[in-house]
């Protein structure tokens, strides 16, 4: 379509410019007939061959402007550069321009000074100017008007397509996947009963089943996920209780034992005196170790048990991994495990001391060697170093040459709830709760582990100014 309304005005063009250069010709001719016969009235010529209905003005001007002949007489004698601005271009060679959009094509020629014409007008290489105005014809004026219709009803149809294209994008895709987005931030919120409409048999259709079956299996892992906490809270509560029964039950046995210990020693008094008692002597000292490993295991299991406010001083890490190990003496025994203690502190360094709670650095330490206990079968090793490094931190090592943790596990064992023990031994919180006194203490911790090889535990404290 473009292309022939081009051509058509390239056509119409082409004929104005065409009658334009006839006009001109015809004109100059006339003039110069009439110069060779020394008839001088141009004026005449040029009213003669204005009669054309599509001739508007015709004028010739000198070398500076004035107008010296018009078919309009009130403009002889005026400057061309106010009458008609157009032309105060390029003069000297023969130009066609369109001066007034789709209306008037205007043309100028230099008179050029032929050999004839030198006896009157010297040796000037132009004479004067001759300047045409045309209008178009009615075909032409047609023709540019529908072109302008056409560019209108264009720009219409473009408008109603655009309008056209947008409800129908908005209906079949912009509000669709609206609605998908939506259900999706409500998915963002917690909301898992929200579900989406399956109307339609397309891609948003297809769209709609699979998040549908997407929140339907959230909901589904979301409902298992709590049934799982709820039934390790309620494992805690039970630990809680067992542990508030451990340590009554401790304070209960103390009590006896504080009566054994104190009748055994009277008995190894007396037995200094009388020497019947003499021979029993050893046996009475087996009693009193005895009864005071009793004492300490239930002063351990007090002390481990009650819930002590935080509070942060100097301590010595050294101190508190003794104590906790203590704890653990007859599961060493048991198990026939071989505890070795590293102390690496030079005597710079002279002890181990950060500031933080006791209680919970202690509860950081007996996690980590009940951890190590638990990973080894009945007999092997497990080694327990303290010192100072160079960049004043105070770093702890628990080494065990137990079962180890496979690359999987170890990503996770930090998390809550998560544990590898069985459902008797293991709450999956004890390292939760490692790392978060680590993290309340400004310490860090990191573990090497492979399946089989053994793990290696590593804790970072700021050394106590």
């Amino acid at each position: 379509m473009s292309f022939f309304v081009y051509q058509f005005n390239k056509n119409f063009e082409e004929r104005s410019v065409m009658m334009l250069e006839t006009t001109i010709n015809v004109v100059l001719s006339c003039i110069s007939h009439n110069m060779e016969h020394d008839e001088k009235n141009i004026q005449i010529v040029l009213e003669r061959h204005v009669v054309s209905e599509h001739i508007k003005n015709m004028r010739i001007f000198d070398l500076s402007g004035k107008i010296l002949y018009a078919t309009d007489t009130s403009e002889i004698g005026e400057d061309i550069s106010f009458i008609a601005p157009h032309h105060t271009a390029e003069r000297d060679i023969k130009s066609i321009t369109l001066i007034e959009p789709d209306t008037i094509y205007s043309a100028i020629t230099p008179f050029k000074n032929e050999e004839k014409c030198q006896r009157c007008h010297e040796q000037k290489d132009t004479i004067a100017y001759l300047d045409i105005d045309s209008r178009l014809t009615k075909p032409e004026v047609q023709f540019y008007t529908g072109i302008r219709h056409s560019i209108f009803l264009g720009i219409v149809v473009i408008l109603i397509l655009i309008i056209t294209l947008y409800l129908i994008f908005n209906s079949f895709i912009s509000k669709p996947l609206k609605g998908v987005i939506d259900a999706l931030s409500e998915v963002e919120k917690g909301n898992l009963h929200i579900r989406r409409p399956q109307k339609k048999e397309d891609e948003f259709g297809l769209l709609d089943r699979h998040f549908n079956n997407m929140v339907n299996q959230l909901e589904k892992s979301q409902q298992e996920i709590n049934s799982f906490h709820f039934e390790q809270l309620q494992r805690a509560d039970k630990l809680v209780t067992l542990g508030e029964l451990a340590a009554e039950m401790a304070h209960e046995i103390n009590n006896p034992a504080g009566v054994i210990m104190a009748r055994a020693d009277y008995i190894q008094l007396e037995s200094e005196n009388m020497v019947g008692l003499q021979k029993y002597g050893d046996d009475i000292e087996v009693i009193l170790q005895q009864t005071q490993k009793i004492a300490r295991i239930t002063n351990n299991i007090l002390k481990y048990s009650k819930k002590l406010p935080k509070d942060f001083h100097k301590i010595d890490v050294m101190k508190i991994i003794n104590e906790s190990i203590k704890i653990f003496e007859p599961r060493l025994i048991r198990r026939n495990i071989l505890l070795k203690k590293i102390f690496l502190c030079d005597d710079k360094c002279k002890s181990a001391l950060i500031y933080g709670d006791a209680q919970q650095i202690e509860q950081v330490t007996t996690n980590l060697i009940n951890n190590a206990i638990d990973a080894i079968d009945n007999s092997g090793n497990l080694e327990i170093s303290v010192g100072c490094t160079n960049n004043e931190k105070v770093q702890i090592i628990i080494k065990d040459d137990g079962m180890g943790i496979d690359e999987v596990s170890k990503e996770k064992i930090f998390l809550p709830f998560f544990t590898s023990k069985s459902a008797q031994k293991g709450t999956g919180l004890g390292l939760y709760i490692v790392k978060n006194i680590l993290k309340n203490h400004g310490g860090d911790i990191e573990c090497e582990s492979a399946f089989g090889e053994g793990t290696t535990f590593t804790i970072l404290f700021n050394k106590a100014k």
